[in-house]
């Protein structure tokens, strides 16, 4: 009975250790599976992420492309504004020197309101968009003993 019983135990051992090797094997082969896929999972969504991120940062790339365009623009416009202001006061100058020379002169009334016109005409010209800079010539052609 001894050694039917050691046999038997033996025996069962040994299904026993089969049978535990089978579990285990199958348990970490499926383990395996769960964590392979779990990586690829995470893989991709780490993938979609930093596509995401890329996306955006195109897009604010553009953004700050067509801003830093817009800004160049305003800073030519803001420079002929500042030129054409300082056109305008030269301008404001000789027609005040004229109007002081022109102070003792008989027909005041009549080259004052020429004056006012030639202003009023710049002021136009000055108000409309400006495609190419044209000079204004406001002295005549005949000679004359005094100014304008």
């Amino acid at each position: 009975a001894q050694k039917r019983w050691a046999g038997q135990a033996v025996s069962t051992e040994r299904q026993l250790e089969t049978a535990l090797g089978n579990a285990l094997r199958s348990s970490l082969e499926t383990h395996a599976q769960h964590l392979h896929k779990s990586e690829e999972s995470m893989a991709e969504a780490g993938r979609q992420q930093w596509q995401q991120a890329i996306a955006a940062l195109e897009r604010t790339t553009a953004a700050l492309t067509a801003q830093q365009a817009e800004l160049q623009q305003q800073g030519r416009v803001m420079r002929e504004a500042v030129d054409a202001t300082g056109r305008v006061m030269q301008l404001e100058d000789a027609l005040n020197r004229n109007l002081a020379a022109l102070s003792g002169n008989h027909n005041f009334e009549q080259t004052l309101m020429s004056l006012s016109a030639a202003v009023n005409l710049l002021g136009a010209r000055l108000s409309q968009p400006a495609t190419a800079p044209r000079r204004v010539d406001l002295r005549t052609n005949r000679p004359t003993g005094n100014a304008a």
